[in-house]
């Protein structure tokens, strides 16, 4: 991460579980921004029995000097339970 890399699956994944499990998470719900950033990411969220009720991908198309750049969004909510 120091080097400006991205951090391995295996940490991000455990680092997201652990999140998610956490008392507020379950309550409240959440928000993944950006993330998963990978199948294998988005597999170890599917067999940890995370899941999502909203998936919202928001592509942004912006006019650069020599053409067009598509960026795209993608968050994963899980509404609060009431």
């Amino acid at each position: 991460m120091e080097k400006g890399q991205l951090v391995p699956n295996e940490i991000v994944v455990m680092m997201v579980k652990d999140r998610l499990l956490q008392p507020d998470s379950q309550e409240n719900g959440w928000l993944l921004d950006g993330y998963p950033r990978s199948l294998s990411q988005a597999t170890a969220l599917k067999e940890f029995g995370f899941r999502p009720d909203l998936f919202i991908v928001l592509e942004v198309r912006i006019l650069v000097a020599a053409g067009m750049l598509s960026v795209t969004f993608h968050y994963l909510a899980r509404k609060r339970r009431m």
